[in-house]
C-alpha cells in the first residue's frame, strides 16, 4: 500500500517517486484470530462436556450400550472418539495462539514506531491468554476423559 509523503502535497501530476510505503500496513489487528484462539478450546470443552453427557445418558437408553467391539460398547468408543477430536481441536487452536503469540513478541520488537504500541501490547497479552486458556481446557478434556476408561464395559 502507498501513501503520500506527509512533507509535501500531492499534485494531479505527481510521480511514484514522492509516495513511500506504508510500514503499518502490515500490522496484525488486536482482535479477529486471536479472540478465535481465547475462546476455541472453551468451545471444544463444551463441545465435549454435552456430547459426553448427551450419549451417556440416552445411549443406554436407546440400547446403544448394547453394542460391543473389544468388548467395549459403543457408547465408550463414541465418547472417546470424541473427546479425541476436541483434544486435537483444542491442541490446534494451542498450536495456532502460540504462533501469533511469537509473532506479537517479533513484531514487538522489530518495530521502531511507538504510534501502536499499546495495541501491540495487547495483541501480545491476549495471544498469551490464549496459550495458557487453551492449556487450561485441553487438561479439563483429558481429565474429563479418563473416568470413561474405567467404564468401557458398562453402561
Amino acid at each position: 500500500m502507498q501513501t503520500p509523503m506527509p512533507s509535501e502535497p500531492l499534485s494531479p501530476e505527481s510521480s511514484a517517486a514522492e509516495t513511500q510505503p506504508n510500514p503499518e500496513a502490515s500490522r496484525e489487528p488486536a482482535g479477529g484470530l486471536v479472540s478465535l484462539f481465547l475462546f476455541g478450546g472453551a468451545i471444544c470443552w463444551t463441545i465435549q462436556l454435552l456430547f459426553a453427557v448427551f450419549i451417556s445418558e440416552w445411549g443406554c437408553i436407546s440400547g446403544m450400550g448394547d453394542f460391543r467391539l473389544f468388548g467395549v460398547t459403543a457408547i465408550a468408543w463414541s465418547v472417546i472418539a470424541v473427546s479425541l477430536l476436541t483434544m486435537a481441536l483444542t491442541g490446534w487452536a494451542m498450536r495456532l495462539s502460540l504462533g501469533s503469540c511469537r509473532r506479537q513478541s517479533r513484531s514487538a520488537a522489530e518495530s521502531d514506531s511507538e504510534d501502536f504500541a499499546a495495541e501491540r501490547e495487547s495483541a501480545r497479552y491476549l495471544a498469551q491468554v490464549a496459550v495458557w486458556s487453551n492449556g487450561l481446557f485441553l487438561f479439563i478434556i483429558v481429565a474429563q476423559t479418563i473416568p470413561i476408561l474405567f467404564y468401557l464395559t458398562e453402561c
